[in-house]
């Protein structure tokens, strides 16, 4: 029977994994991570951890709803009609699943304020901002899955990677679907506006399936991995003009060394591309 209980879990800073800097720089663009000698850049990246990560506030809401298929194609809770809904790329994702898990995640108002105090004059630091921004929702949602899969695991069952709206064919407008279905404006402060954005801006949704492991993986010891997807919602950084002498490689390029090896089917980035097809 579908749940219908919606659960909130916050977190402090302490719950979640520290900044890794690397993934930081790589959403900013950069080229590889700043040398010892480039002092400046690197202060300003020290001040913008110093002045971003005290404002944040880690909040998730979520719901476990059970699943039903119709041949191979899940009954979903989207749309005026659920049977007539089709996504293919995610019933990929979830195939074999007998229940789904529908969250969403912020880190809160706080970091959307010191961009827009920023952004008009100290652009570099506004643009290291939206990263930081960006590595610290995926590891907000990293942290949630991890410890359902953990309590999942103890019950026999594995997790799918996370996906979320406007990635492949599951259309953006879904997202009105998951608002309706966790009330995520009255639960954790998300709201959704006309043009399908959230506000806060570092806020995610997104759906993953949940399964049985199969005879053969229990045999076998396997582990529940769980590479889990990064929902972020999408965001152009190439709108914020680089004044800072910090050289930015373009997103087409970025792709070209980062995503055809990456799993993570739901980053900015993959959006962006998934977006001009």
């Amino acid at each position: 029977m579908t749940e219908q209980i919606i659960y909130i879990e916050k977190y402090d800073t302490n719950d979640i994994k520290l900044v890794h800097d690397a993934e930081v720089w790589r959403y900013a663009g950069y080229k590889g991570i700043p040398g010892q000698d480039e002092t400046e850049l690197l202060d300003l990246f020290k001040k913008v951890k110093a002045e971003t990560l005290p404002v944040l506030s880690y909040k998730v809401c979520y719901r476990r709803m059970d699943l039903s298929w119709d041949g191979d194609r899940p009954v979903l809770p989207f749309g005026q009609e659920p049977k007539e809904f089709v996504s293919k790329d995610l019933a990929r994702c979830i195939r074999g699943c007998h229940q789904i898990v529908l969250f969403a995640a912020t880190i809160g108002m706080g970091i959307d304020r010191l961009i827009l105090r920023n952004q008009r004059t100290e652009i570099t630091k506004a643009l290291l901002m939206q990263a930081l921004g960006a590595e610290r929702i995926e590891a907000l949602c990293d942290t949630f899955c991890e410890k359902l899969a953990e309590e999942f695991g103890k019950d026999g069952l594995i997790m799918t990677p996370r996906f979320s709206p406007g990635y492949g064919d599951l259309p953006l407008d879904t997202q009105k679907d998951f608002f309706r279905l966790l009330d995520c404006n009255r639960k954790i402060g998300i709201a959704l506006n006309d043009s399908l954005l959230m506000t806060p801006s570092k806020s995610v949704t997104a759906i993953f399936g949940i399964r049985k492991l199969c005879p053969e993986e229990r045999v076998n010891g396997v582990k529940n991995k769980n590479k889990m997807e990064n929902g972020s919602r999408m965001e152009n950084k190439n709108e914020m003009e680089n004044k800072s002498g910090m050289e930015i490689r373009n997103i087409e390029e970025i792709h070209e060394n980062k995503c055809d090896r990456c799993n993570n089917t739901a980053c900015e980035f993959r959006q962006q591309e998934e977006r001009k097809k």
